[in-house]
């Protein structure tokens, strides 16, 4: 059972001091880094946050439990809220609907919490203006308002806007310990060789990560890739943090067994001059594998009244899509004669990634 901590304060110089906003606290969003708890002992998602039409997220709770603090905040609001339909409610099925007794904390930073269904009288010391530490009991959990059971409602808003339902946020991640801003990802070499090891880690998950493989190797619990003599080609190493749902992918070259497959180092020239329907031609072709990616440079000609451009074009004179072509004006080294009245462009562009695979 988690200890909690109930501190209340409503002197005038202390709340001057809390609304400075110290955004050190609790981070630009509100639970970036900011160690939030529990607001249940125990953390059970009935019913997740649905920016479309559920704009918090249902906790398991039973009759009484208790309701914390999930940062320190001061109690911004401490209402009741319900109203009737005219038709029952799409969610609960209901001819009412509301938060029943609810709180509102406002946090160092700006941003709100807001807690729901709560016992009518459980919230009883507290007034509007009261400091709360993290932990402290906020009241405990119950059925009021528009809901068919006992559960905790809890609903964020990074801009501290707690009425407008644009606001909201899923609290769940920050709950968790996860920070909306961190990115998942592994750090570690993009190449290896057979017979060896390479160490990889991640960054961007507060739990504990797991590890995944897929190719002729191995990776062990704390991102130690292993490769045999039969290691080839890529190999893709995953990394998983089921606390946040989030997994990041690394592909690792196997350098001394693979091949660039896709592509060839080629140069060649064409041989006709024959116009086609765009009223350019080929005149030079070079094609190269640099880092991973087929690069094409190639040379048309075209009448001297028409400055090159920025275009490619296809052995059928389409343009080539959706590629951007780098494109350079002046005339290049020529593998055949110009015809008279015309001149010879580059273009260079790039065809795209393509896959080291096994020999």
């Amino acid at each position: 059972m988690r200890r909690k901590v109930v501190v209340s304060f409503s002197l005038i110089i202390l709340l001057g001091i809390y609304f400075q906003y110290v955004t050190s606290a609790h981070g630009a969003s509100g639970c970036e880094q900011a160690g939030w708890g529990f607001p249940l002992d125990t953390i059970i998602v009935n019913s997740s946050f649905n920016p479309a039409s559920h704009f918090g997220v249902d906790y398991k709770a039973a009759d009484g439990d208790n309701v914390s603090a999930v940062a320190d905040g001061v109690v911004l609001k401490n209402g009741f809220n319900l109203k009737k339909l005219n038709k029952p409610d799409s969610r609960s099925g209901l001819m009412i609907k509301g938060w029943g007794r609810y709180i509102v904390l406002k946090h160092n930073d700006g941003s709100t919490t807001l807690y729901a269904h709560l016992v009518d009288d459980s919230t009883a010391h507290l007034k509007e203006g009261d400091l709360l530490t993290k932990g402290a009991t906020i009241g405990r959990a119950d059925s009021t308002g528009g809901v068919t059971g006992p559960h905790l409602h809890f609903e964020y808003a990074p801009d501290g806007k707690w009425w407008l339902k644009l606001s909201k946020k899923d609290p769940h991640p920050c709950v968790l310990g996860c920070n909306p801003e961190d990115i998942l990802t592994i750090t570690g070499s993009d190449e290896t060789t057979r017979n060896s090891t390479k160490q990889y880690t991640a960054t961007g998950c507060p739990g504990t990560v797991t590890w995944g493989i897929s190719g002729k190797g191995a990776i062990t619990s704390t991102g130690l890739l292993t490769t045999g003599s039969t290691a080839c080609g890529t190999i893709a190493i995953t990394a998983n943090c089921s606390q946040c749902g989030t997994s990041v992918t690394k592909k690792v070259r196997v350098t001394d067994a693979g091949y660039w497959n896709g592509g060839s180092q080629r140069d060649y020239c064409g041989t006709e001059f024959s116009a086609r329907n765009c009223d350019s031609y080929y005149f030079r072709w070079n094609e190269q594998i640099m880092d991973g990616e087929l690069w094409y440079q190639q040379w048309v000609i075209l009448p001297e009244t028409s400055p090159c451009s920025c275009i490619a074009f296809d052995y059928f004179c389409s343009p080539i899509l959706p590629y951007t072509p780098h494109c350079f004006t002046q005339n290049n080294p020529q593998c055949n004669p110009l015809p008279q009245g015309w001149h010879s462009c580059e273009v260079i562009y790039n065809e795209g990634k393509i896959p080291w695979a096994c020999p």
